[in-house]
């Protein structure tokens, strides 16, 4: 109940979960903007995202190392590549069914490297998907002030019941 003979509207309680319910989306969507593009040149520098894709002896290898099946490809932070190597810290699970991680560093032979790709901005995906939180939005707020209206009002004390 509010003071004043005042009833709250529906948008306001509906502000803060669905403030909070925006920042999840957009944390989560912000992981689906993301694409990987060729690195081309100059190679990437030490620091950045990197997914470098591997011969299929390599992935064995590093399957070894790891102590589980990995990928073709090692996805991480390039900490180095110089004319023989490659060297990439790689966030693994502890295990399978662990949610903690830890990193692990990989380095793997230049000529073993089939492609390295940067981590990079899609700006189509980012358009499309934030056209689509924002169009949520305005759906939500729109429905939440319709269902609040008077129904959601108090009504004081001199008016009749409904």
């Amino acid at each position: 109940m509010s003071s004043g003979g005042r009833g709250r509207t529906g948008l306001s309680g509906w502000r803060l979960p669905l403030s909070r319910g925006a920042a999840t989306l957009g944390v989560l969507f912000s992981y689906a903007c993301q694409v990987y593009v060729p690195a081309g040149t100059p190679a990437p520098t030490p620091g950045t995202l990197v997914r470098v894709l591997i011969e299929p002896d390599a992935v064995q290898r590093v399957s070894e190392e790891a102590g589980q099946p990995m990928p073709p490809y090692l996805r991480g932070r390039l900490l180095g590549s110089s004319g023989d190597s490659v060297r990439v810290s790689v966030l693994m699970p502890v295990n399978p069914q662990d949610v903690q991680r830890n990193r692990q560093v990989f380095s793997v032979a230049s000529s073993e490297v089939l492609e390295i790709q940067r981590q990079a901005l899609s700006r189509p995906r980012t358009a499309l998907l934030g056209g689509t939180v924002a169009a949520l939005l305005v759906l939500a707020f729109t429905s939440a002030e319709s269902s609040g209206g008077s129904q959601g009002q108090v009504p004081d004390q001199g008016d009749p019941p409904p």
